[in-house]
């Protein structure tokens, strides 16, 4: 394996870094990213997921069995 590593970036120095305060989300949809989406919107769609997934998955077990 080869690691091609630029020569700026072989000669950059590390630069330690410290975690600030949280910033509030500034989009102005909400007060946070939960009102996104409306719950029964969210879990109908998280729910319709999981069924169509295990569908398939029942699907390309019955194709395997075969």
């Amino acid at each position: 394996m080869c690691i091609v590593i630029d020569a700026q970036a072989a000669r950059a120095t590390a630069e330690d870094v410290s975690a600030g305060p949280e910033q509030p989300l500034s989009g102005g949809l909400g007060a946070s990213g939960f009102d996104l989406v409306p719950l029964p919107v969210f879990w109908s769609v998280l729910a319709l997921t999981v069924i169509v997934l295990l569908a398939l998955v029942v699907r390309l077990m019955k194709v395997e069995a075969l």
